[in-house]
């Protein structure tokens, strides 16, 4: 990138903050709130999705410790955990596509 492609993005830059003319583009976006998962729902997503607790806790990239406590005692994901298992949950194969099955390999 040039001093001059530098210089002149911070001239817009700077006309945009300024409510100037420039040719900034921006967007916004709004976004749902995740589901809040019941351990019921995680189970039984789990179970759609065809994999064991270890699996599933991998594919979420969290404790199998904490899988349970959220199946059984009624603990409940954060959120981004939640916004994964909504994409695993309509999409299946999102991630069950990058598991590597040992006895595969």
């Amino acid at each position: 990138m040039s001093d001059s492609t530098v210089l002149d993005s911070i001239k817009d830059l700077t006309a945009y903050i300024n409510g100037e003319p420039n040719t900034v583009t921006t967007r916004s976006y709004k976004l749902k709130k995740a589901p809040d998962y019941t351990g019921e729902d995680i189970k039984t997503i789990r179970e759609k999705v065809g994999v064991s607790r270890p699996v599933f806790a991998g594919m979420l990239d969290v404790s199998v410790r904490s899988l349970e406590r959220w199946e059984i005692d009624g603990a409940k994901p954060s959120g981004s955990t939640n916004r994964l298992i909504q994409l695993i949950d309509q999409n299946p194969n999102l991630i069950v596509n990058e598991i590597e099955i040992a006895s595969m390999a």
